[in-house]
């Protein structure tokens, strides 16, 4: 699927069918790892969390693709999607913590915007939960196989008081299992969004801005992709 098509399904799906599921702006983070789900074949990927199933289905369709959620509505819309489009991916309703999915028979795991207590949840937590989660959901990951993570920077102004997650605690979920590399998605004030999304060529600005480092502590996103050891 070349990424012109990838862009036409993703902004297809989402305005005939998820509306309410809106990411916020075209600057998020999401549209990035869907450019790079873009470029992975004939694989075996599983997105925890998955929603309505966008970013599954931005990974070209060589790949076997399942996703689930806690959520049945959101489940029930993905299936929708899938059955009118002809796609191929499967959803289900489930629980991360009671799944019985096959240890290490995944090569790409998704968490995208799904960490508990960061991303959803009450505003107090315990940081052991967070990892407990983690931890299950790689265990589907072979060795060598590529987690996808994205979360909202808890140090930019916008998300200090919203118990969203610091790059030390990213570092500590990971750094025992996983060779990984944290890229600082939109260094750029989230009230420009509104004024950037107009000009052409600001996906490649984000995108150049985030490989040169440019302003990580005032980040929006985290985008991680960690090689599981």
């Amino acid at each position: 699927m070349n990424k012109k098509i990838m862009w036409n399904r993703t902004w297809m799906l989402w305005k005939k069918y998820a509306s309410k599921y809106w990411w916020g702006d075209p600057l998020d983070v999401r549209f990035y790892l869907c450019s790079q789900l873009n470029t992975v074949h004939d694989k075996k990927i599983l997105d925890v969390g998955c929603n309505v199933g966008i970013i599954l289905n931005c990974a070209d369709d060589s790949n076997i693709k399942q996703g689930f959620d806690l959520d049945a509505d959101s489940i029930k819309i993905a299936k929708r999607i899938n059955k009118e489009f002809g796609l191929n991916a499967d959803f289900y309703v489930k629980d991360a913590f009671k799944s019985n999915l096959k240890k290490n028979s995944f090569d790409i795991l998704i968490l995208s915007d799904v960490l508990p207590g960061f991303d959803y949840g009450p505003d107090k937590y315990d940081f052991d939960d967070c990892k407990r989660f983690v931890n299950k959901c790689t265990s589907y990951l072979k060795h060598g196989g590529i987690l996808y993570l994205t979360t909202p920077n808890g140090e930019n102004p916008y998300y200090l008081k919203k118990h969203k997650t610091k790059i030390s605690q990213i570092r500590e979920l990971l750094e025992k299992n996983y060779d990984f590399e944290v890229g600082h998605w939109n260094p750029l004030p989230i009230s420009l969004g509104h004024v950037l999304k107009f000009f052409p060529g600001w996906f490649c600005l984000l995108e150049f801005l985030m490989a040169r480092g440019i302003a990580k502590n005032r980040c929006i996103s985290f985008y991680v992709r960690a090689v599981k050891k």
